[in-house]
Formats: structure tokens, sequence, C-alpha cells
């Protein structure tokens, strides 16, 4: 069952990242779009801010839940330094509870205000409901996570995900490696080359 729960997250963590990518590069559009059309053409689109103002809210909770899958959230771990290692263990234990059940009571909030969200954008006339779709999707998705992650701690050996990311920066360091090597044979060729043509000269 673990090892469904971890395929998932790898999973979500795929789709969310490619998502993630498109939204930036329609911001990116976007934005490029608003300066074109007000300092070139002298004629600003009205909607480019406020579809900026959108995606910008997706971006963020689209953005957190790959944070938390890839537990690359920033940590204050002064006080975990300073315990021992079994009680550091506990510690994190509580601290996973903690962050599991604020997300719960965010979803819940979303849940429970979504429905009464009944007003729509000025310039594009989009639902305001729109805004707070990615926040429960979010939310959801870092609530799956962390209990993913509650359980890999719990049952260690399951974690697709970081052995995915292991594997990667393994071939990284290989390909630096290689890269490395080839530059150092290349250096060797020239200084071989540089030393036969300085002999010719003195010949």
């Amino acid at each position: 069952m673990l090892k469904i729960l971890n395929k998932i997250q790898v999973v979500l963590y795929d789709i969310f990242n490619n998502l993630a990518a498109i939204v930036l590069t329609v911001i990116l559009c976007t934005v490029t779009a608003g300066i074109v059309s007000r300092y070139i053409f002298n004629n600003p689109f009205m909607w480019t801010e406020e579809l900026c103002t959108i995606l910008m809210v997706y971006l963020a909770f689209l953005a957190a839940p790959l944070a938390t899958i890839a537990q690359e959230h920033i940590v204050a771990d002064f006080f975990k330094t300073l315990i021992p290692a079994r009680f550091s263990r506990v510690l994190s234990f509580v601290i996973r509870l903690f962050e599991i059940a604020f997300f719960v009571i965010l979803a819940r909030s979303c849940i429970l205000y979504i429905p009464g969200r009944t007003f729509r954008t000025a310039t594009l006339g989009i639902p305001r409901i729109v805004y707070y779709i990615p926040v429960l999707a979010g939310t959801l998705v870092m609530i799956y996570s962390l209990c993913v992650h509650l359980l890999n701690d719990l049952f260690p050996g399951f974690d697709y995900f970081k052995q995915r990311q292991e594997k990667r920066e393994e071939e990284i360091k290989r390909q630096e490696k290689a890269e490395e090597q080839e530059m150092i044979n290349r250096m060797d060729t020239f200084m071989d080359d540089v030393e036969k043509t300085q002999k010719e000269e003195q010949l």
C-alpha cells in the first residue's frame, strides 16, 4: 500500500511541476503583452494585471506542494540540533502532525468559503471562485504528501521520490566527472601539441 502511495506522490509532483511551468510561461507572456501594448502601441491591455494576479495565486499553490513533496521548505532547525537524535525524530513526527492539522483546517475553510463566492472580476468577468480552486487543490496535495512522509518515517525504504532524486543527483555528478575528464584530456592533448610544435621549431 505504501508503495502505491509513494508512486502517486511522484505522479502528483510531475503533474504540479508541469502545470507550474505552464502557468509561469503564461505569466511571462501576459506581462510581455502588457508592456508591448502600453509602451509600443500606446494602447494598454486592461486585462493583463487581472490575469497575472490570478495566475500568481495558481503559481504559489502549485509551487507549495512541490516544496512539500521534495521536503525543501525553509526549516528553522536550531532547537532540533540541540536535542538527541531519537528525540529529534519524535519532534519531526509531532511537527508533521501539526502541519497536517493546519492544512486540514485550511482545506475545510476553503470548502466552506468557496460556495459563497459569487462575484466576478471587473475586466475578464472570471468568477472569484477561480482564485480559491488552487488553494484547495494545493492544500489537499500537501496534506496527502505530509501523510506519506509521516508513513515513510515510520516505515522507511519506500520513498520513491527521494530515490529518484538521488539517482538524478548521481547522474549529474557522473556527467560532471565525465565533462571534467574530457576537459583534462583536451588540455593534455593541447599541451602535447604545443610541446611538439616547440620541438619542431627548435629543429
